[in-house]
């Protein structure tokens, strides 16, 4: 325990260190020279959303930054926790986030879906799992109108970041394609994959919809309450 509020914190050990001056943890310190959310929408397309603030829970998802500034803070961890010879983070603090605390089963649909995976778990918020034998970190990051994707495999100092100002889920299969193309191993394209995919949730939610058009108001059940 620090005594210190969360957003100084951060603010004291890790981004004024690492130079990380794109980065903030609320919307009223935004600039001008930002990206504008999206959403999807069934019926006019993506369109444009207003910045939520997400000053309130911003331990669990406020920080909003730059490709520059993730470059950074993944090269710190990366070198494990050392910035500009300064040790930013223990490496056995970091060896502990890196240890699977949940482990999940694989199931052969997994299997199928990701090749070159024996074993997937979550550490100290980061996914941990093999990939063709090397150890690969990751964290996933959801804001309004925007997705996120970081992706580590420490062993090869391969750190891929992808940022988008939608939520069309585009970052994960956008971080395996740049993984692959270093590795050489999956040659699939993860892009066509995963768009079907998202084409098969599009229908079902159109299905949603219809339904709940088709809704009658002022109903009640054909048969009332069961009395035990």
């Amino acid at each position: 325990m620090t005594g210190e509020p969360w957003e100084q914190y951060v603010q004291d050990k890790f981004m004024n260190p690492l130079g990380m001056s794109s980065t903030v943890i609320s919307i009223s310190d935004l600039g001008n020279n930002v990206a504008t959310p999206h959403k999807p929408t069934l019926d006019n397309g993506t369109i444009p959303i207003k910045w939520a603030s997400w000053d309130a829970p911003s331990a669990a998802g406020g920080i909003i930054s730059s490709s520059t500034d993730m470059t950074k803070w993944m090269m710190m961890n990366l070198n494990g926790g050392k910035w500009n010879d300064k040790q930013l983070l223990d490496k056995e603090q970091q060896n502990l986030l890196w240890t699977p605390h949940n482990n999940y089963t694989l199931s052969e649909r997994s299997k199928a879906s990701i090749p070159g995976r024996h074993f997937s778990g979550y550490g100290l918020g980061w996914g941990v799992m093999d990939y063709y034998g090397n150890l690969v970190v990751s964290h996933g990051g959801g804001y309004d109108g925007m997705y996120s994707r970081v992706m580590m495999i420490p062993d090869l100092k391969l750190g891929i970041v992808v940022l988008t100002n939608s939520m069309e889920g585009i970052a994960t299969p956008l971080a395996y394609y740049i993984a692959n193309q270093y590795l050489e191993k999956d040659k699939r394209d993860w892009s066509r994959e995963y768009l079907e995919r998202s084409r098969s949730r599009n229908v079902h939610r159109e299905e949603v919809e219809e339904r709940k058009a088709m809704r009658k108001s002022g109903t009640e059940p054909s048969i009332g309450p069961l009395l035990c």
